[in-house]
């Protein structure tokens, strides 16, 4: 149990394919067999009877927790309820790659989104085969609060990949799930996408970290923060040493950033602008330039 939560085996979304599911199962079944066989080795006899039921077990176990996943999902999806219920669904653009996609989404039933409206490049008072316009692409961040959005399907010209991007920068922050058509590939590559099997579109930015991996970089973060800080100390101090003589006060600005979820926090830097000038200093220079003022965001 605890390896599958650590794993996110319990998260899996709606539109992974059974074979990936079945291949992640099998994953963290090979990792504990692994870890057992590790832990009850003995090198006078490593193939004991003891070694070969645990063997036996771990495919037992494959076999059973696939089997019992794949009876669950079908259930769920008979009563059309949890990840498979209807996800609110909005769509970007109204060329005719967006209707050919209308056209698969409404002939097939395993795709479950409930298309709420979509967004035009500019405002238009008139619906897109049968789906009304809710505004423009500026607009994204507010509609998908207002229509409690979970999936955003963009499918607007290959030629605007300034426009595709800049969409997906306005609403990265809402946690929506951004989708793209298979065209739209090279568009977005250098970003990180993950084609679903037997599904018409590829997901940007999909999970790329478990739990445990999550909680390892968190504990990596504050060590190293941590550690940093205590030996950067004196450079710290000499820093504000020069700020003092150099007329530069208060030593540490802050500003406002958006984070992780959209929160919105104090980001804390070293001050490079004189009080009483407009101008910056030689010193302000070099922390500006050197990039040395963002040395005390170790704290954030």
């Amino acid at each position: 149990y605890k390896i599958s939560c650590l794993n996110n085996l319990y998260n899996m979304r709606w539109d992974i394919s059974r074979f990936d599911q079945i291949r992640r199962v099998g994953k963290v079944v090979l990792f504990g067999l692994l870890v057992i066989f590790l832990i009850t080795l003995d090198p006078t006899n490593p193939f004991s009877e003891g070694r070969i039921s645990i063997i036996i077990y771990g495919i037992v176990l494959f076999i059973t927790i696939n089997f019992g996943r794949m009876l669950i999902i079908s259930f769920e999806k008979w009563l059309s309820i949890l990840e498979y219920g209807k996800h609110h669904t909005l769509l970007v653009g109204d060329t005719e790659k967006a209707r050919k996609l209308l056209k698969d989404i409404q002939s097939n039933p395993h795709l479950l989104y409930d298309l709420v409206g979509y967004l035009s490049k500019d405002k238009k008072d008139k619906s897109f085969y049968d789906l009304p316009n809710l505004g423009r692409y500026d607009d994204i961040v507010d509609i998908i609060r207002i229509e409690s959005i979970e999936e955003v399907i963009i499918a607007i010209n290959e030629r605007s990949r300034d426009e595709i991007l800049n969409i997906v920068a306005h609403a990265e922050n809402t946690g929506v799930v951004f989708k793209i058509i298979p065209q739209f590939y090279d568009v977005v590559s250098g970003h990180k996408t993950e084609e679903m099997i037997g599904h018409p579109l590829i997901r940007l930015f999909p999970e790329s970290m478990y739990l445990w991996q999550w909680g390892a970089k968190r504990l990596f973060d504050l060590i190293m923060s941590t550690v940093l800080s205590i030996l950067l100390m004196p450079f710290i101090i000499l820093i504000i040493i020069t700020q003092a003589l150099t007329g530069i006060y208060p030593f540490f600005t802050q500003t406002l950033s958006v984070g992780k979820f959209g929160k919105v926090f104090n980001l804390i830097n070293f001050n490079y602008l004189p009080r009483s000038e407009r101008s910056r200093s030689i010193i302000g220079n070099i922390l500006f330039v050197s990039r040395i003022y963002k040395l005390p965001a170790l704290i954030n």
